[in-house]
């Protein structure tokens, strides 16, 4: 009988200028400026020592997404969480205060308790069409087809 791999679990705090991770391995706590360089870096520390891991995030709107588009393509899971369902738990867990290295933690226990699924590898062809699909849908742009989608006003 095979053994289970065991997977490793990362939480990361995002702000405009730095990330905050929290390995769940071996309770490694780590704060990195938020440049591409460092990020490069960061994801091969994580293939290094870390093995098979899923890195979970809060959305914040548009500070996740360069880590979101720089980890798959180093070959490392990741899922973006809404941060109302990581506050609830935190406050389901009784831990009500809030620092950028406590929200690390309780992201990565959030993830070890309720195994969010990892998000798909998206390309950029993929990312675009998505892009064009949305704006589509809610008016601010014309459809590709040419043909403006409904849109009911009550």
């Amino acid at each position: 009988m095979k053994k289970p791999i065991r997977q490793s679990i990362i939480g990361v705090d995002v702000s405009k200028e730095k990330l905050d991770f929290f390995f769940t391995s071996n309770k490694e706590q780590l704060t990195v400026k938020y440049h591409l360089c460092s990020l490069n870096e960061l994801a091969d520390r994580i293939n290094r020592t870390a093995g098979q891991s899923l890195v979970i995030m809060k959305a914040t709107g548009r500070y996740e997404q360069k880590l979101v588009r720089v980890l798959p393509s180093n070959g490392i899971s990741c899922t973006v969480v809404q941060p109302k369902r990581i506050r609830d738990f935190a406050k389901a867990c009784g831990k009500l205060e809030q620092c950028d290295s406590i929200d690390a933690k309780i992201i990565a226990f959030f993830g070890q308790v309720m195994k969010p699924n990892p998000i798909a590898n998206i390309d950029q062809k993929q990312r675009k069409i998505k892009v064009v699909d949305h704006a589509a849908r809610t008016g601010s742009m014309p459809h590709p087809s040419g043909i403006q989608p409904l849109t009911t006003d009550r």
